[in-house]
């Protein structure tokens, strides 16, 4: 065996073990411990008069998932499910259904990995957030010019300031303070439904309205608890 023969086979070794090497870590970083959350954005809307059973649903994480201080689910990776049940609100009917099963993860190289997932929280869109915060700057910036001006309506009023305050930013969180972060944004413990009027969340699938027909917008916000592998 000449030496050329001898080198190309010990690449060709190298890249086999360098492939296995990757495929291990591959799955390794797709490990996830029942329990864990993963926070995700929706990719496309979802109206429940023109959803059908077995639609594809598609959603992007927005933080890198981290177990053992080990990246297990990077920032960017989808999570992918399916429509299980769909009915507009319509004449005749009491309420409007919309049933969500997220099934599999996607890791950025494409790799899928079979993870069931149940909803432990939605909330309105990042952009809807982002701008329910602005207002509440504004509002809060408005009173505070209002207490201070001279012979202002409130200046004279001990407490009225803090407490009109208080009723601004409680818009933002529309009675879920404790559901999200001081910005708004979900957290490990965030449940139900935020910032969405009308909606309810039932049995970690399915969200339902007695009073509007269930959309969801682009960018609505998922918090998804990973039940198994």
């Amino acid at each position: 065996m000449n030496r050329n023969t001898v080198s190309f086979l010990a690449v060709a070794l190298l890249s086999t073990a360098c492939l296995a090497q990757s495929s291990a870590d591959t799955k390794a970083s797709a490990s996830l411990p029942p329990g864990i959350t993963v926070q995700a954005e929706l990719l496309r809307a979802i109206d429940a008069k023109k959803a059908k059973p077995g639609d594809e649903v598609v959603a992007k994480v927005t933080q890198e998932l981290k177990a053992n201080d080990k990246v297990v689910l990077p920032k960017g990776s989808k999570v992918m499910g399916k429509v299980t049940q769909a009915q507009g609100r319509a004449k005749g009917q009491d309420e409007s259904e919309l049933g969500l099963a997220f099934d599999t993860a996607v890791l950025k190289d494409g790799t899928q990995v079979p993870i069931w997932f149940t909803i432990q929280a939605v909330a309105n869109s990042s952009g809807a957030m982002a701008q329910a915060a602005l207002d509440a700057q504004a509002s809060s910036a408005s009173i505070s010019m209002a207490n201070n001006a001279p012979g202002g309506g409130m200046a004279g009023r001990p407490g009225l300031g803090s407490q009109a305050q208080g009723a601004a930013g409680g818009d933002l969180h529309a009675g879920n303070a404790a559901s999200t972060d001081h910005g708004g944004r979900l957290t490990s413990t965030s449940q139900g439904v935020i910032g969405l009027p009308g909606l309810t969340l039932a049995s970690g699938t399915l969200i339902t309205s007695g009073t509007n027909n269930v959309r969801l917008e682009g960018q609505t916000r998922f918090l998804l608890r990973v039940n198994g592998q």
